[in-house]
């Protein structure tokens, strides 16, 4: 389709001229809402289909067309076509748009434009009142120009990020989603009481403000407890329903020869999902142990997390596993691939603890052993971060990673037969002071740490 509409330029700003000149025509302007294909057709001019001043141009004509001819029909049938019988012109919003032409005499017809669906009457009431077709096009022009001028902008801004604006959207879709669930139901909750409300406002301001008050705090009591339980129920099937997950596990392990082939062929740094593109943490560990990870941990300083990806946890568990201080872990990403498990330091808080997560990647074929990367941290307390396209409470880090993979160090240099470790100058450092905005800083430096 966008082929064809480019192929033939002048077919397309014919149709928009045309959708222009009807969607300002009175009575057409109810049922053709215009401004879905006035910013449909600047979207397209800032994607490179049309372009924007032929747009804007031909959109402009069509409206002040179609203005027009609401303005000859009220010149030349007059006050008989209100009294046609004609259930159009005696709709609510006619009305509401006669009673605006009443008060604000030929200055309405500028503001009809940013008034819809009842901008066309403004333009009939002042051919009834016989204005002049000259005054009637000095306030025409400007109110149709800002009042298409706005969805021309706005249509062009995204056509011309559109690549950006769908990244964000695919990023964000179920916050889109949940808040778009949260306008629809507060929508129809309010289209009955909000007119009411609105009109009785000043009254209430000037006699009953107590009732007011009250009544205002009542509704945002009520809008509050509603997101509130939406964002639990989307958070419930989130990480209760949704978690067991298919994840695309490579079917074999490759060998490695050497510790700079893994520097060579895997990205050392953690996301929080396969498609983003912001670094959580760093992968600033890498053990090698002839046995399974979890004998490297083994005792009492540590505990093996659950893993929300791994199991389908109940709510009855999840708060024995907080009252316990362990609480599951999400889930994070090294080359498209989730963690294979993940461990905390017993620290009897559920909201501050170190824990490291592994990706088992294979085998060092010089020292006989299995490769395990790690990226370890310390939770400092709660936060709201995006995760897996919504917005949830997850563990906040310190920014200072180094500190924790220093601490792991440290304990493993005290309980654990270590045959030798290294630090590796493999990662990119990240200075506190040049990199305000990233999620951490580091010295670039990856601890190896190889166990009997």
């Amino acid at each position: 389709m966008l082929v064809f509409l480019k192929n033939h330029l002048l077919f397309s700003y014919a149709m928009i001229f045309l959708i222009s000149s009807f969607d300002a025509v009175l009575g057409i302007g109810f049922f053709a809402y215009g401004e879905i294909f006035f910013t449909l057709a600047a979207i397209l001019a800032g994607v490179g289909i049309f372009d924007v001043w032929i747009v804007a141009l031909v959109l402009a004509l069509g409206g002040v067309l179609g203005d027009s001819a609401s303005f000859v029909m009220g010149r030349r049938r007059g006050i008989a076509i209100i009294k046609t019988g004609n259930k159009l012109f005696h709709s609510r919003r006619h009305q509401r748009g006669e009673r605006f032409f009443e008060k604000y005499g030929i200055r309405s017809v500028f503001f009809a434009g940013l008034f819809r669906p009842f901008s066309s009457a403004p333009h009939l009431w002042a051919g009834i009142h016989k204005t002049s077709y000259q005054r009637f096009l000095t306030y025409d022009i400007p109110g149709v120009i800002v009042g298409i001028g706005k969805f021309i902008l706005i249509g062009y801004l995204i056509g011309n990020n559109y690549r950006e604006i769908l990244s964000g959207a695919q990023q964000y879709s179920a916050t889109l989603v949940f808040l778009f669930i949260f306008l629809l139901f507060a929508y129809s909750a309010t289209k009955k009481a909000a007119p009411e409300l609105l009109t009785q406002t000043a009254l209430f301001w000037r006699h009953e403000k107590r009732k007011l008050i009250s009544r205002m705090l009542r509704y945002t009591a009520y809008y509050m407890a509603i997101f509130v339980l939406l964002y639990l129920l989307f958070l419930y099937i989130l990480f209760f329903i949704g978690t067991i997950k298919q994840h695309d596990v490579p079917p074999s392990l490759p060998t490695y020869y050497s510790l700079s082939e893994v520097k060579e062929k895997i990205n050392l740094v953690a996301y929080a999902d396969k498609a983003s593109l912001d670094a959580i943490q760093p992968v600033n560990i890498i053990i090698a142990a002839p046995s399974d990870i979890s004998e490297v941990f083994r005792g009492d300083t540590w505990v093996h997390d659950v893993i929300f990806s791994k199991g389908n946890l109940t709510l009855e568990e999840f708060y024995l596993l907080w009252k316990k201080h362990t609480p599951p872990v999400s889930d994070l990403y090294v080359d498209g691939i989730p963690q294979d498990a993940a461990f905390q330091n017993k620290s009897g808080s559920s909201l501050r603890r170190l824990h490291v997560r592994f990706w088992k990647i294979g085998y060092l074929e010089d020292i006989h052993t299995s490769l395990y990367l790690g990226s370890v941290s310390y939770d400092t307390g709660l936060s709201i971060s995006a995760y897996d396209n919504f917005f949830v409470p997850l563990h906040e880090i310190d920014p200072d990673v180094d500190r924790a993979r220093d601490i792991m160090l440290k304990m493993f240099l005290q309980d654990r037969p270590l045959v030798r470790y290294t630090y590796e100058s493999w990662g990119v450092p990240l200075l506190k002071t040049s990199n305000e905005d990233a999620q951490y800083y580091t010295d670039g430096k990856i601890l190896f740490l190889q166990f009997h």
